[in-house]
């Protein structure tokens, strides 16, 4: 793992800058394929005031013009002082003119990347980036009970129903996808390693609902298990 060029760094920090000001117009040409449903959650998000870009880092992609990239950010929840340490992961491709974009359907078109990035998830450096952010995430709400508090409710806020936000934790049991609906076809919007835990808000089918960096998401029920004391 190494630290992002300056052309990959500007990149994801001009994707942040545009995420937090909701500017579709701007994220369309830092991010080739973005999907209509995206736009609408960003459009929609409510609970989101703003992102800030942290340290980004970056491994050779399955080619010599492409990588993955490991984005350390903030976002900042409504009407809380403390930010929110998380991780997210993009796959950035080289386009025709030689401009360098984050490939929104890049795990709905190529099964080889998302395989490539799951085995990426088992390097050490890769391991301990999570777990550095992970713990970051946990001390920010131990720090800060609003925060905790706020991001305990998000899941009863999205649904509006207490029945979807179960509340139980549960544990990953192996590296898994999290998607943005309860489906395999579904946009991948980043991973959770095993032992993650993760707070059930709602259930489809066979996907389990979770909160995943502010957002709704979504888990295969195969790959959770309630955590036991």
């Amino acid at each position: 793992m190494e630290k992002a060029n300056e052309e990959i760094t500007s990149l994801i920090k001009s994707y942040y800058t545009a995420l937090g000001d909701k500017d579709i117009t701007t994220l369309r040409t830092l991010v080739d394929n973005l999907a209509p449903a995206d736009e609408s959650k960003i459009t929609n998000a409510k609970y989101i005031e703003g992102y800030e870009a942290g340290d980004i880092y970056t491994k050779k992609g399955l080619d010599d013009d492409s990588y993955v990239v490991y984005s350390c950010f903030y976002y900042i929840c409504q009407g809380i002082d403390t930010k929110v340490p998380a991780l997210a992961e993009f796959y950035v491709v080289k386009d025709t003119d030689g401009n360098w974009k984050i490939d929104g359907a890049a795990h709905d078109d190529s099964d080889e990347i998302t395989k490539y990035e799951v085995s990426l998830r088992q390097d050490d450096d890769v391991k301990e980036l999570k777990a550095k952010v992970q713990k970051q995430y946990e001390d920010a709400q131990t720090a800060d009970p609003a925060l905790a508090a706020f991001l305990d409710g998000l899941g009863e806020d999205v649904t509006g129903s207490a029945e979807t936000a179960d509340g139980t934790t549960l544990v990953v049991t192996e590296d898994c996808n999290v998607r943005a609906a309860a489906s395999s076809d579904a946009e991948v919007i980043g991973g959770l390693s095993a032992g993650t835990e993760v707070v059930k808000k709602g259930e489809n089918g066979d996907w389990i609902q979770i909160d995943y960096e502010g957002s709704e998401a979504y888990v295969h029920s195969s790959l959770l298990e309630e955590k036991t004391e």
